[in-house]
């Protein structure tokens, strides 16, 4: 009869084996998938209390040793879809020391490299570097080509995570180098779209897709439906970052269909909150909405806390968007809570900076501007450059409400400094287009309208609608300032095009609320008032209440002007409800006009 230790060891390997059918299963076709994932989902406990034993006894037992390196090897496919970066974590630091200890090189390299893979995912990217070089230099020791190229792969994830897009580029191109050397056709593909993702963060969308297109592609051809997965929703972003949300939507949702098929629980949250994001492109807020809430439900279910971060972040910007300040400070602060308990210092400063933008769009610009100090001292501590950018942007917009135009235009230069320096076109051009509307404020139109016109011109090149439309709609702004309302009504026409032709909700609204003030400009009221009328059915219906009150602000002075006063003053009256519930600014404004117009009624 064998003794209880022999017994252990039996039950070890065992479903050491089980995990490893698991795991293969998990990479065949759909059915296959859902019968691995069943598999190891049955068997969860007696396989983790199998490493367990593994992992307690490998630094006096060899042949435990030789187990404890086996199981991350085993579930190596299946375990990222069932194990949160904690987990796997503890896994890989006993597989790591156990393969030093049996002098396995080449396992050791693979531990380390997919512990980078499991801090990045914590946020702790800069430790994730350090792992990626150490299995680098491993890898590069002992000839294992594969490994490398692998390695370099994960490398440029992290890098490019950080904002040093030119570097993760160049690990990516000696990635798919490798691959096709070897020709490993899986690997090929995840250097290309390692490559569409830099070439995205960088703002080179329509170069993005091509890699990405070129990824389908190779995964269709070996059946890979986990790669397939990742290139739906890495092609819905995009799109959705063009401006083209309803074809977002359409990837979003075949991506959504694929991670339920293969239970990716973990991947369902991710595609869930992209389809968030592409209904928020297209101004549908609570439809949004709708989809962060399900991401957080699904993150809390399964405990991801990293997701439960971006839920409740994505929910803050939402209502936001909705003008309900103090509900989105709430979610922002929440999100705050959970990138601190699980050390997500560019998640952490990325919250700050959101905190920074709703403060600010409540009115309390100064303490806005201390959340964007603590976003920036933590970009630079982690050397998140594109972080560092966006804080001095948003420093830049925080100033400039104040009215310190001057100390804005130091902070917007600096921000353009980083993002070109960095490679980050879409940067570019959003700093270009805040100097433009600077200068405005400064009354320097004719060098705001050059800030503007480089910022279209970069809008065009990257192939972004939104940001071409808005750099328009920012043109015909400052043509309507110079008192040359036709030349601005071309531009904001040109802009509502755009908009309406990309599904843009919100920026429709906005751009014919811009054509009502041109109208208003040449005396053309009535016209004006039209305008005015069908941006407010599109605030209404996407739930602008900002724009709503604003709307209703403008309509109300072009009403006064026709002599229709009490129709003046009851928009006038309307607007300050809203601004009164969204506690924005402006209702001192409309305050002090019903004050005065109240008086004098004739």
């Amino acid at each position: 009869m064998p003794s209880l230790s022999q017994a252990q060891q039996r039950h070890a390997e065992h479903f050491c084996g089980v995990l490893r059918e698991a795991s293969v299963l998990f990479l065949g076709d759909n059915e296959r998938i859902a019968h691995g994932l069943a598999l190891f989902d049955a068997e969860r406990q007696n396989i983790e209390a199998g490493q367990t034993w593994a992992a307690e006894r490998a630094g006096r037992d060899e042949s435990a040793a030789q187990l404890c390196v086996a199981y991350p090897n085993a579930g190596v496919s299946v375990l990222s879809v069932r194990h949160l970066p904690h987990q796997r974590i503890t896994w890989l630091e006993a597989a790591t020391t156990a393969a030093r200890r049996l002098k396995h090189q080449e396992a050791e390299a693979a531990f380390l490299d997919n512990m980078g893979l499991a801090y990045a995912a914590l946020g702790e990217t800069r430790r994730a570097i350090e792992f990626h070089t150490k299995a680098l230099v491993i890898d590069r020791r002992i000839g294992n080509r594969r490994g490398e190229g692998q390695t370099l792969g994960n490398m440029g994830l992290a890098y490019a995570a950080l904002g040093e897009i030119r570097r993760a580029i160049e690990c990516h191109e000696k990635c798919l180098s490798i691959a096709r050397e070897m020709g490993d056709r899986r690997d090929e593909g995840q250097a290309l779209g390692g490559l569409g993702a830099a070439y995205y963060y960088l703002g080179e969308t329509r170069r993005a897709i091509g890699f990405y297109e070129k990824w389908q592609a190779i995964d269709r051809e070996i059946g890979n439906i986990w790669g397939e997965a990742q290139v739906l929703g890495s092609l819905g972003i995009a799109y959705a970052d063009l401006g083209e949300s309803r074809r977002a939507i359409e990837f979003c949702d075949k991506a959504l269909v694929v991670v339920r098929r293969i239970g990716d629980r973990r991947g369902e949250g991710i595609v869930l909150g992209n389809l968030g994001i592409a209904y928020a492109n297209v101004g549908e807020i609570r439809h949004a909405i709708e989809f962060y809430e399900k991401q957080l439900a699904l993150a809390r279910e399964i405990g991801d806390q990293r997701s439960e971060g971006n839920a409740l972040g994505s929910l803050g910007l939402a209502y936001a968007d909705l003008g309900e300040t103090r509900r989105a400070i709430e979610f922002h602060a929440k999100a705050l809570v959970i990138d601190r308990r699980i050390g997500d210092r560019r998640g952490e400063g990325k919250t700050l900076g959101n905190l920074g933008l709703v403060y600010a769009a409540f009115g309390e610009t100064r303490r806005a501007i201390k959340f964007h100090e603590k976003h920036l001292v933590i970009a630079c501590e982690i050397s998140d450059r594109r972080g560092e950018g966006n804080a001095f942007g948003n420093l830049g917009i925080a100033y400039a409400a104040l009215g310190e135009t001057r100390r804005a235009i130091e902070f917007y230069e600096k921000a353009l400094v980083i993002h070109c320096e960095i490679g980050d076109r879409r940067g570019e051009g959003n700093d270009l287009g805040n100097l433009g509307i600077t200068y405005k404020d400064l009354g320097e139109t004719r060098r705001a309208i050059e800030f503007y016109e480089k910022a279209l011109l970069v809008h065009r090149e990257i192939g972004d609608r939104r940001g071409e439309g808005n750099a328009l709609m920012n043109t015909g702004n400052g043509y309507c300032s110079l008192g040359d309302a036709k030349a601005a009504i071309g531009f904001h026409e040109q802009a509502l095009s755009i908009f309406s032709e990309i599904g843009d909700r919100r920026g429709e609204g906005n751009v014919l609320s811009n054509l009502g003030n041109g109208y208003a400009v040449l005396g053309k009221t009535r016209r004006a008032i039209k305008f005015y009328e069908k941006a407010l059915v599109i605030r209404r219906e996407v739930r602008d209440r900002r724009g709503e009150g604003r709307d209703l602000f403008n309509s109300a002075l072009a009403l006064w002007k026709l002599d229709r006063r009490e129709e003046a003053r009851g928009r006038m009256s309307q607007a300050l409800v809203i601004y009164e519930a969204i506690e924005d600014p402006s209702a001192a404004q409309s305050r002090a006009w019903l004050a005065e117009h109240a008086a004098n009624r004739k």
